[in-house]
């Protein structure tokens, strides 16, 4: 197998009222994208930001592509890092072209601005999801759906090896949702490496080819969600029965509680 795109080693955080990540190692590579799964208060986001370097103090150590990101400098790591939040909100209201074409921010040279490449990178990452029509729009006239398109957009002008994501679809309709992750799964197919977050673990079931359980802070279990998605450790990590069952021949997580 490959180099892993992105590799945490022992990497433990705390806050200072005791330890949020203990320990985690993981590995993540080329074209995969991995699911990182685990309840409220398990360490998901505080991962995120130790491997964005948002929190510096952490023990342990993270790479990118094999690089050490505290060896990074900032236009560095957002050359290697493409990171979409939960949710954004501009405090300007920029066009979505505008908006995609800061993408490409790590990659300008001196004072002479946006080049005519990367407009045309900024065009074509709009094509590919499917909303260049929306380009010359305000980003107060999209829809939640809309907006986190244009989100990801951004991200991929950024052409960095490794894409992060904060609960990608949290506050989206079901529609949305999946268009979202089928998004996800063209960009990873085309190259690129991506770990996401979610509380859904039907959407690691149907998209990811690896996750990753978080709970308490440490790495639980990890590989093929089919493998490591069972019924015992999601009612575990939940504190709810959870069924993991199939119907015909796609795989789906029930909560006990909404049926009995």
């Amino acid at each position: 197998m490959d180099k892993p795109v992105l590799s945490v080693s022992h990497l433990s955080f705390s806050y200072g009222n005791g330890p949020v990540l203990s320990d985690v190692s993981l590995r993540v590579h080329r074209r995969e994208i991995c699911g990182l799964l685990g309840p409220n208060g398990s360490g998901k986001s505080t991962l995120f930001k130790c491997c964005l370097r948002f929190l510096d103090t952490y023990s342990g150590e993270i790479q990118v592509t094999d690089t050490p990101v505290r060896r990074m400098g900032v236009r560095d790591l957002a050359q290697s890092i493409a990171y979409v939040p939960q949710e954004h909100k501009p405090v300007f209201q920029f066009r979505v072209l505008d908006m995609v074409i800061m993408g490409r921010n790590p990659h300008v040279q001196g004072l002479l601005g946006y080049s005519a490449e990367d407009k045309r990178i900024a065009l074509q990452s709009l094509e590919k999801l499917g909303i260049r029509d929306l380009a010359a729009m305000t980003m107060k006239e999209l829809s939640g759906g809309q907006k986190q398109l244009v989100l990801i957009a951004r991200a991929l002008t950024q052409n960095a090896p490794l894409m992060i994501l904060d609960e990608p679809t949290s506050s989206l309709d079901y529609s949305n949702q999946i268009k979202i992750w089928e998004m996800l799964e063209d960009i990873a197919k085309s190259g690129q490496t991506i770990i996401a977050c979610t509380h859904d673990p039907n959407h690691v079931l149907w998209f990811c080819n690896r996750t990753i359980v978080l709970h308490e802070g440490r790495v639980i279990a990890e590989g093929s969600p089919k493998t490591v998605l069972t019924s015992d450790l999601l009612s575990h990590v939940y504190k709810r029965e959870c069924i993991v069952g199939s119907y015909e021949t796609t795989s789906l997580v029930i909560p006990r509680f909404l049926y009995s």
